[in-house]
């Protein structure tokens, strides 16, 4: 048993080991392959330095644990999907194509983003946004049927709720899904905005489709 554990500890010494930066190189270097590890006459190291691009789940995975950055992200080691996941895009995907059908029954020509009647704005019917969350609905990585039945219970009930709250207060969004890239220094922050607004005062809102628990105003 003691050999046993001994021969534990020293692979988990030496993963730690192998996890260490170098000081002379970046911060999170990643080592190269033993000879004999490439295929087909083709290199299969590893990047050895940071990634030019980051998007917001990169930087979350890597605060969270700098391990699970690597693990995710430069070995790129699969791992189990969650319902949570699952969910989260059915109702991205179900909003992003209500939406786009609000743009496409108010086109600008004929509602002015700024003086726009929110009263007589056109919007689909709430049957035809549950027809479209049943057409995005994914049903994978859910534990068992009931717990599936009741998720898909809940999207229904999130959307009636959704639909009630902006009646008289429809908008008619001025991008969906907008891919933006942000420069700072030589990295870049890349990201996707789910809806940008136009207000009537002119300001711009940008909305963050969320699932999970709402964060605390200071925090968002």
């Amino acid at each position: 048993k003691d050999e046993a554990k001994e021969k534990k500890k020293n692979k988990i010494d030496l993963a730690v080991e192998e996890m260490k930066t170098n000081e002379k190189s970046s911060k999170f270097k990643v080592p190269r392959p033993r000879r004999g590890e490439a295929e087909g006459g083709q290199s299969s190291k590893l990047p050895d330095s940071l990634p030019k691009q980051f998007s917001f789940t990169q930087l979350k995975a890597f605060e969270t644990c700098p391990y699970q950055y690597r693990f995710a992200h430069i070995l790129k080691i699969p791992v189990e999907g969650k319902h949570t996941f699952s969910f989260g895009k059915t109702m991205h995907k179900t909003l992003e194509v209500f939406y786009r059908r609000v743009q496409q029954l108010n086109v600008k020509e004929q509602v002015g983003l700024f003086n726009q009647n929110t009263e007589n704005l056109k919007v689909p019917p709430f049957d035809d946004l549950l027809k479209i969350y049943e057409e995005s609905w994914i049903g994978d990585w859910y534990e068992s049927k009931p717990h599936h039945d009741e998720y898909y219970k809940k999207g229904k009930e999130i959307l009636k709720e959704f639909y009630e709250k902006n009646k008289g207060v429809w908008t008619v969004p001025d991008a969906l899904e907008k891919a933006f890239h942000l420069k700072i220094g030589e990295y870049t922050l890349k990201g996707v905005i789910d809806r940008i607004d136009k207000l009537r005062s002119g300001k711009i809102e940008i909305i963050d489709y969320k699932t999970g628990r709402p964060k605390e105003e200071g925090k968002i």
